[in-house]
């Protein structure tokens, strides 16, 4: 449903309607990029420190799982939001489950709405 705006210039008055779908969507996708990138970084710090516990170098988990060292550095900067395949082959590698990478409680996700 349109919402409705009237405003007064000084030669007439000027009807302005807007879409409240379009309000509401932009800003929700304004709020979905902050969490992309918030989400990225959370994932990126748990895949280092899952790494690092459990004695893989860069180049070690790079060699073990297939990917490049400049993919791995890129997502544990959270530069990037890979594929759910190369989660997998991480989580694969690292001998972790994929529950353990996305947890909330991992992530440092408040979840206060």
């Amino acid at each position: 449903m349109p919402y409705l705006s009237v405003s007064h210039s000084a030669h007439e008055p000027k009807l302005v309607i807007y879409d409240i779908v379009s309000i509401v969507t932009n800003y929700e996708l304004s709020i979905m990029k902050y969490e992309k990138k918030n989400f990225a970084l959370a994932l990126g710090n748990r895949v280092r420190a899952v790494r690092k516990y459990k004695g893989y170098t860069l180049e070690t988990l790079s060699i073990e799982s297939g990917m490049e060292v400049k993919h791995l550095t890129r997502i544990e900067y959270g530069e990037i939001n890979t594929s759910v395949f190369q989660i997998y082959k991480l989580c694969y590698t690292l001998e972790v489950e994929l529950a353990e990478l996305f947890s909330p409680i991992a992530l440092n996700i408040n979840e206060e709405k």
